[in-house]
C-alpha cells in the first residue's frame, strides 16, 4: 500500500522562495531609485551652485555698455528702461526680457541686444521718426496732440519735453489712423504725399516751412507756412491729387514773383485747379494793396 502511494511536492516551500525573490528584486530597485535620486539631486545642487557662483563673479560684471541707433532718447533714458542699473553680472541679465522692456517705450520700434563676454553690452535700437503731430482736438492744447512716424503711425503722446518743430495737422479723426483690410482713406493719403514731397531737398515747399496743414473732406489740403525769409504766414491751397505738379507749380510761381519788382512776395496761392491758378501777392511797399492774379 504504501508503494502506491503517490509523494506530494512540498508547495509550501516553492512558494517561499518566490516570494523571497521578489522581496530581493524590490529592495534592488529601490536602492537603484534612491541612488539616481541622490545622483540627481547632487547634480542639481553643483549646478546651482556653479551658476551662482558664475552670476556673482566679478570677472563677468559689466563694465561697457555701447548703444546704437539713439536720435531723440538719451544713453540714460535707454539704460533706465532696460532695467540695467548698478553694473550687474551680464549673465544674469535675462535679454528677451530687457528687449521687451526697451521696445515698450513708445520712441522705440525695434531692439536688438547681446552679450559680448566678459564684460561688454551691446544694445542696437530704432527709434520713430516724428513726422509731424496731428492735432485731434478742437484747439492747439497739448493734450489733444499725437506725434505720427514716417510711416503714418501714431506712436505717443506730445508732452512738453517733445520740443520738435513739427507740421501740425488739423482736421484728420483718429478713425482715419486705423487700418482697415490694410487701406487707409483720401485724407490720410493726401496728408502723407504732401509731408513726405515737403521733405525732399529739392522741394520748393519745405517741410520745414509747414507750419499747420489743414485737411477738409471737402476742400482736401490747405498749407500754412513761413517761406521765403518772411514772418508773414502764407496760405497754399491744394485741395486733391496731383501734389507733385502742384509743387512744380508753387516753384514756377516763386520764381515769376522773385522777378517782378513790385510783387515779390505772396499771401494765398490757390491750386486746386491747375488750369486756372489764382495768387495773391503782396506788394513790396506797405502801402500797396493786394490784387488777384491769374497765371
Amino acid at each position: 500500500m504504501l508503494k502506491n502511494k503517490q509523494i506530494r511536492k512540498n508547495r509550501f516551500k516553492k512558494n517561499t522562495k518566490v516570494k523571497h525573490s521578489r522581496v530581493v528584486q524590490k529592495c534592488i530597485l529601490s536602492l537603484k531609485i534612491i541612488s539616481l535620486t541622490a545622483i540627481v539631486t547632487l547634480s542639481c545642487l553643483f549646478f546651482v551652485f556653479c551658476y551662482s557662483f558664475i552670476i556673482h563673479c566679478d570677472y563677468f560684471r559689466l563694465k561697457k555698455t555701447t548703444i546704437t541707433g539713439l536720435k531723440n532718447l538719451y544713453f540714460e533714458q535707454v539704460l533706465e528702461q532696460a532695467g540695467i542699473i548698478k553694473n550687474p553680472n551680464i549673465l544674469s541679465l535675462n535679454l528677451p526680457l530687457v528687449r521687451k522692456k526697451l521696445e515698450a517705450h513708445p520712441w522705440i520700434v525695434e531692439a536688438e541686444i547681446r552679450r559680448v563676454l566678459p564684460d561688454k553690452i551691446i544694445i542696437k535700437i530704432t527709434e520713430h521718426t516724428p513726422l509731424a503731430a496731428l492735432n485731434l482736438g478742437h484747439n492747439l492744447n497739448l493734450a489733444h496732440k499725437f506725434i505720427i512716424n514716417d510711416k503714418g503711425k501714431i506712436f505717443k503722446k506730445m508732452t512738453p519735453e517733445d520740443h520738435f518743430n513739427l507740421p501740425i495737422i488739423t482736421g484728420p479723426k483718429l478713425s482715419d489712423f486705423n487700418l482697415i483690410n490694410n487701406q487707409k482713406n483720401i485724407q490720410f493719403h493726401s496728408m502723407m504725399d504732401v509731408l513726405q514731397l515737403g521733405r525732399r531737398p529739392e522741394s520748393i515747399l519745405s517741410y520745414r516751412f509747414m507750419q499747420r496743414i489743414d485737411i477738409d473732406r471737402e476742400l482736401g489740403v490747405t498749407i500754412f507756412a513761413s517761406m521765403g525769409g518772411s514772418d508773414r504766414q502764407k496760405r497754399i491751397i491744394l485741395g486733391y491729387d496731383d501734389y507733385l505738379e502742384k509743387f512744380k507749380k508753387i516753384e514756377e510761381i516763386i520764381c515769376c514773383l522773385k522777378k517782378n519788382s513790385i510783387f515779390a512776395d505772396f499771401s494765398t496761392i490757390d491750386l486746386v485747379n491747375l488750369d486756372r491758378v489764382v495768387v495773391t501777392p503782396v506788394a513790396i511797399e506797405p502801402t500797396a494793396s493786394k490784387i488777384k492774379k491769374d497765371i
